[in-house]
């Protein structure tokens, strides 16, 4: 049964813009890739600017005894990574900004000072050590591989499925070139999901979409709320979002080290409220006028969810 997707019309300007894609789209990666490894702690001490979208007059989660616990513990250092993951952690020259920049300017008093990194590896290994406070988009993988806790989602997204418009991608078939990204899902998830499919991993899910919109690969499973804003603010408008996975993921939550009791306490109960009051305001700032499928419209059954 054919699940209903979302379709993107293909036009003679897409078919340039897959040729320019063709042509500079490895040098462009490459020099990105230069930049990170040469400057592994790039912006360590720059002034990174938090910029939000959605600002809260009262902050009902934020209690006078919250206030004075992170008044006298001080600004917290938030570990950020290159390249960044639109639309939930976005860096724009000095400005931090996204899904993710929203939450945080919600979630603390004070601003939060940045401290950037060259891969996400650096900044888990930062965490561990104490140099930085906090860790945004984490995952329950993530988690698990760095022993860090995490914290409830501030972001659930349910994996989704993503093919060429005019080839939706066939599990049934043996050999079937599926992309996945490192962090998010475990690959043994995905191949219990695609028993039949060749999985292939890419950095980032934007070098991902971009190999499928050039038929390089045949499929590729993301989150949902990224694969959303990434085929609109990229043009990728041979992809169609096929359906969802099925595969189990709870979104995206803060990590921070196990010790640190009382910072994560405080995550948990803050972003539910902080969800419920916030969640779709911030959401439709970053998808634009459709609402991106989330965990709650989930229409496919997980494996677990089949037994």
């Amino acid at each position: 049964m054919k699940t209903p997707g979302l379709t993107f019309t293909s036009t003679a300007a897409q078919i340039r813009l897959s040729a320019w894609r063709r042509k500079w789209s490895p040098l462009l990666a490459g020099c990105a890739l230069g930049m990170a490894l040469l400057m592994p702690g790039l912006a360590a001490g720059a002034d990174m600017v938090l910029a939000t979208r959605v600002t809260a007059g009262a902050k009902p989660w934020l209690t006078p005894a919250h206030r004075q616990w992170l008044q006298a513990r001080g600004p917290l250092t938030v570990g950020i990574s290159l390249p960044d993951h639109p639309p939930l952690e976005m860096i724009d020259g000095e400005r931090f900004q996204g899904i993710t920049a929203d939450h945080l300017g919600l979630l603390f008093p004070a601003p939060v000072r940045f401290k950037t990194y060259g891969s996400r590896v650096a900044v888990l290994d930062a965490l561990r050590r104490g140099e930085i406070d906090l860790a945004c988009e984490g995952t329950e993988l993530e988690a698990e591989r760095a022993d860090l806790a995490l914290s409830v989602p501030y972001l659930p997204s349910q994996p989704v499925l993503v093919s060429l418009s005019h080839a939706p991608f066939d599990a049934e078939r043996r050999g079937a070139r599926l992309a996945m990204t490192p962090d998010q899902l475990l690959r043994s998830q995905v191949a219990a999901a695609y028993p039949l499919s060749e999985l292939l991993t890419y950095e980032t899910p934007r070098r991902a979409l971009e190999a499928l919109s050039l038929g390089e690969i045949d499929g590729f499973v993301g989150d949902t709320v990224t694969v959303h804003y990434l085929i609109h603010a990229n043009y990728l408008l041979n992809l169609r979002v096929q359906g969802f996975a099925p595969i189990e993921s709870r979104g995206f939550g803060m990590l921070v080290r196990h010790d640190d009791t009382q910072l994560k306490a405080y995550l948990d109960q803050a972003l539910p409220a902080i969800t419920l009051q916030h969640g779709d305001d911030i959401l439709h700032s970053w998808s634009g006028s459709r609402r991106p499928l989330l965990g709650s419209d989930r229409v496919a059954l997980t494996p677990s969810e089949k037994q």
